[in-house]
């Protein structure tokens, strides 16, 4: 006869699982999703999703199962606390009094509310209301609230660390602050000083070990797609990091793939989606060559992250924002353009016959090339004889516009360099030095000049609510990013009308590109609205092999 199967609790997440060694249980457990053996204590580890899976495989053997009775009480309170929760979501405003210097809006009053209270009951929470609608404040509402809170790290992408430094000096100046910087020995010194609240980009968790070893009370990690790929080395460090409370924010919480939702949530709640490896044995579906071509199960995955995020769209709380209208542009390239296309696209296909087992990430590289194309020749050191066409119709657009201000994207920083070169426009680029970034938003903002350009890496954090164009120069795979450029302008304090031009070159990898985009939308909808299964947002090796069949 089986020894019986001791059951406690381990942390919010995960419970403890005991027996005498027996090789038969030995087997059982391994069967159970997401079980962890820790070495040093003797003891496995399961999701608390996955007792059911476990009381069922031990019935099977005739095991007995027995649960401690502060597991049995804490099973029912977690679900108690779940439920209040999925109410506090609901919520749309709040009488909750803030000790901010600025109003603060009814729903970020909820926002702050169901943050206390997910961070008070589970440890962990996810803001993912849409960008511009004070996800920063709402954070630093919750420091606010909670003295008990008094070593804070702030971790965001190095563009955005003085953001949070002047967000911090509007909302709430008498809380102490400090900006991570400068030399090794001079970032060692601001390590270690009482400071409640340290404000540090995602790299130095590489290059400063003080901030693996403290234990921190709060970790709050901003932009948090940036963890968002789970064997990527910050991704891994920032979850060992020593710490009693998590809170992620994130207007884009699923950029790509459904992968990078669980590495978020790993961070946020850990154990909650069970191992990354499992997780995406459970819920995604491969093709015959491994490519990621769909999803299932999305239904038990918004079951378990419903009660630990908040998500709250500019639709739903803003309706006195301004409206904001897309418009595509469809330009003809010249034929000197259309030469260097050509012979471009001739090049990858040779490539790919060379070399039939050549990945989807290789070709995506490689087609790069023609996307840069459709920007500007120039940037692939190719002389068509003047302005690329999308030059020139960015020329006639800021024309025609004359009274407003512009934003200009591109994920290209030397084509954002060409455009800058010519119009005479400020640059914005992941290389450029914080503060001369700020000064540069600043000076958009409150002066005349007509056109900023600014690169992906170049907008993180930023709000460029003084101009109410947006142009996309050319059109990143991610449906994620453009929404990202536009909601830099579509956000509290706008007061026009913002325009959305799409610069797109017929016949290309532009026209492809944005109907790959339209087509693949909905797997963010998909889990946080509940809508119907959807496929992939990855961009497979088909997909890539049909834009580059197409004719001219």
């Amino acid at each position: 006869m089986h020894p019986d199967i001791i059951v406690d609790l381990h942390d919010t997440s995960n419970l403890r699982v005991t027996f005498p060694y027996d090789e038969n249980l030995v087997a059982l457990i391994r069967t159970v999703p997401g079980r962890e053996w820790h070495k040093e204590l003797k003891y496995w580890t399961i999701p608390s999703f996955s007792l059911r899976n476990l009381q069922s495989s031990a019935a099977r053997l005739g095991v007995g199962v027995v649960l401690r009775e502060r597991v049995r009480k804490g099973l029912a309170r977690g679900q108690e606390q779940r439920a209040d929760l999925l109410v506090a979501k609901q919520r749309r405003e709040d009488t909750l009094t803030l000790p901010t210097k600025t109003a603060a809006r009814p729903y970020q009053r909820a926002g702050v509310r169901f943050l206390m209270e997910a961070l008070k009951n589970f440890r962990g929470a996810l803001l993912a209301d849409d960008m511009g609608l004070g996800k920063t404040l709402q954070a630093l509402s919750v420091v606010a609230l909670s003295p008990s809170l008094r070593k804070i790290l702030v971790l965001c992408p190095a563009s955005v660390k003085y953001v949070w430094e002047d967000e911090i000096e509007k909302h709430y100046p008498d809380l102490d602050c400090v900006v991570i910087e400068g030399t090794a020995e001079e970032r060692k010194a601001q390590w270690a000083s009482p400071i409640r609240i340290k404000i540090a980009n995602y790299e130095l968790l590489l290059h400063d070990p003080q901030v693996r070893v403290k234990d921190w009370d709060l970790v709050i990690a901003d932009e948090c797609a940036f963890i968002k790929n789970y064997t990527a080395k910050r991704s891994k460090i920032i979850k060992k990091l020593r710490r009693r409370y998590s809170l992620g924010l994130s207007g884009a919480p699923i950029e790509n793939r459904l992968e990078e939702l669980h590495s978020i949530f790993d961070f946020v709640m850990p154990g909650l989606l069970g191992p990354g490896w499992l997780f995406v044995a459970q819920h995604c579906i491969k093709n015959y060559w491994g490519a990621i071509v769909g999803y299932r199960g999305l239904d038990r995955v918004r079951e378990r992250i419903a009660p630990h995020y908040l998500r709250r769209t500019k639709d739903e709380v803003l309706p006195e924002l301004p409206a904001k209208i897309q418009n595509d542009v469809w330009i003809e390239m010249s034929s000197e353009e259309w030469r260097v296309y050509e012979a471009i696209r001739e090049q990858i296909k040779e490539m790919i016959k060379e070399n039939p087992k050549l990945k989807a990430a290789n070709i995506l590289t490689e087609m790069l090339r023609l996307k840069q194309c459709t920007g500007d020749a120039a940037v692939l050191g190719e002389d068509i004889g003047g302005p690329s066409s999308k030059i020139e119709a960015l020329g006639e657009i800021l024309e025609a516009a004359e009274g407003h201000k512009v934003v200009a994207f591109t994920q290209f920083a030397q084509l954002g360099g060409i455009i800058s070169q010519r119009f005479g426009a400020p640059l914005l680029w992941g290389d450029l030095n914080p503060k001369e970034r700020t000064r540069l938003i600043s000076k958009f903002q409150t002066d005349g000049e007509q056109l900023l350009v600014s690169t992906e890496a170049g907008a993180y954090g930023i709000t460029l609510t003084a101009a109410d164009i947006v142009i996309h120069v050319d059109q990143p795979w991610n449906p994620a990013r453009l929404s990202q450029r536009e909601d830099r302008l579509h956000r509290l304090g706008q007061k026009g009308t913002v325009q959305v031009i799409n610069l797109l070159a017929r016949r290309t990898i532009d026209e492809y590109v944005r109907a790959i985009i339209h087509r693949k939308r909905g797997l963010t909808r998909t889990i946080f609205d509940e809508g119907e299964e959807v496929e992939s947002q990855t961009v497979t090796k088909i997909d890539l092999l049909a834009l580059l069949g197409e004719a001219r």
